[in-house]
C-alpha cells in the first residue's frame, strides 16, 4: 500500500500507520534474505527418472528398511545404496557442500512422485527430511 501511495500521492507525506507497516515488511524481507537457504540441488527430470527406474529394477527384492544415502561430490549427486553408487549430474547446487542425508529405501520408493511437472527437479534438505519438488521423504 505504501508503494501505491507513493505512486498516486507523490508530494503528500505517507501516513505513519502505512509507513510502520512498510518498515515492518522491509524488516521481514531483510530477515529472510539474511538467513542461509536450505541446501538444494537442481537436476534433470529425465536423468533422475532413469536412475530411479534403474534402482527399482536392480533392488526390487531389497528389504525396505535398507538405507539410501544422498550426497554431492564433484558436481554430481551420488545416490548410494549399499555398495552401489548412482551418480547424477547436477545443473545447479546451492549451500550443498558436505551435507548428506539418509532415508529409508521403502520410504524413497513409495514417496517419490510418479511424475515430475518441470524439466528440472529440485532436491532440498530440510530439518526432517529430503524434499523432492514438493514431496517430503522423512530422514532416517
Amino acid at each position: 500500500m505504501c508503494r501505491e501511495w507513493r505512486k498516486i500521492f507523490k508530494r503528500i507525506e505517507i501516513p505513519n500507520d502505512l509507513n510502520v507497516g512498510y518498515q515492518y515488511s522491509e524488516y521481514i524481507k531483510h530477515l529472510k534474505l539474511s538467513r542461509p537457504s536450505n541446501p538444494n540441488i537442481s537436476i534433470e527430470r529425465d536423468v533422475l527418472r532413469f536412475t530411479i527406474n534403474k534402482i527399482k529394477k536392480e533392488f526390487i527384492d531389497l528389504d525396505i528398511t535398507k538405507i539410501i544415502r544422498f550426497s554431492l561430490k564433484n558436481e554430481m549427486l551420488i545416490i548410494n545404496l549399499g555398495a552401489k553408487n548412482f551418480p547424477i549430474p547436477v545443473l545447479r547446487s546451492e549451500n550443498f557442500n558436505t551435507e548428506h542425508i539418509s532415508v529409508l529405501f521403502g520410504d524413497f520408493i513409495n514417496m517419490i512422485p510418479k511424475r515430475f511437472s518441470n524439466k528440472t527437479v529440485h532436491l532440498s534438505i530440510t530439518k526432517n527430511g529430503l524434499l523432492i519438488d514438493n514431496y517430503i521423504i522423512r530422514a532416517n
